[in-house]
This record gives C-alpha cells, structure tokens and sequence, in this order.
C-alpha cells in the first residue's frame, strides 16, 4: 500500500521514507508551500509531489482521494492550529489507513498535539529527535478497533 507524507518541506524525511524501501511510485507527499512543491518535485523523480492544504486533503489528493494508505508521516505543524482543526485532521488521516496502522506525527510541543482521552484512537510518545533545535518529539496515533 502506498504511504502518505504530509508537509514534507525540504524532503528530508521524504529521503529517509524512500531509503526504507518504499518505491517512489508508492509515496504520495502533500505540501502546501509552491516552492517547496518545485524543490521536492526537482529531487524525487517518480514520487506524486502534491502541492496542497493537509487540512483539505481530499482536495489535495483530487481523483486519488480513495486512496487506502499504508501509513501516515506528518510534519504539519499542528501546535499552529486551533485543537478542533487537529483532532479532525487525526480522525481524517486514520480513516485513510488500516486499523492499527500508524499515523506518525512530528511536533516541537513536550505533549501530544492531539490528545486521545475521549477519542477512538489512541496515542503513544514514540520518540525525541535531538538533532532538531528545538527537539523534535514523535506521536503515534493509532485506530483502536471496535
């Protein structure tokens, strides 16, 4: 199945998603920014670069809005948006992907950007990345089965 990128800017984790093995064919990036968009496009030959909103993805997505993914890899800066818009953009992306699948979301915040209580997903600190300044934090939010 193929695998969706969010807000992937420079391609940094685009590079390391492709070094993991997934075909170019099957990574799908969502990017807002245009020059960002002509940047990836420059450097990943093969990947579906889409320059669109995160928020709009069917939008974004147009005729592949159908698409069933593998996983999701989110750098969107949520802690930018009002908690209403992130607790939607989660349930969005979990609908996308299998249950039990991980949607893994890249934040600056010392807590999840999204919290689960309350939520039919669940949400676990995955990981700090201290190369960043400030360090990066990672969330995975995962479906919880009915």
């Amino acid at each position: 199945m193929p695998v969706l990128e969010l807000g992937p800017g420079t391609g940094v984790i685009t590079r390391a998603i492709l070094q993991r093995g997934v075909r170019p064919d099957n990574l799908w990036c969502v990017e807002y920014s245009a020059d960002f968009v002509e940047h990836l496009r420059q450097e990943f030959a093969g990947v579906h670069i889409l320059q669109g909103d995160a928020f709009k993805l069917d939008e974004a997505l147009g005729e592949h809005a159908g698409l069933q993914f593998d996983c999701v890899i989110s750098a969107v800066p949520l802690l930018s948006f009002p908690p209403g818009k992130r607790i939607a953009l989660v349930e969005d992306l979990l609908r996308r992907i299998p249950p039990g699948r991980p949607v893994v979301q890249i934040t600056y915040g010392p807590l999840s950007p999204v919290p689960a209580k309350g939520r039919h997903f669940s949400v676990e600190h995955f990981d700090f990345v201290f190369r960043n300044f400030p360090p990066a934090q990672l969330w995975i939010y995962r479906r919880i089965a009915a």
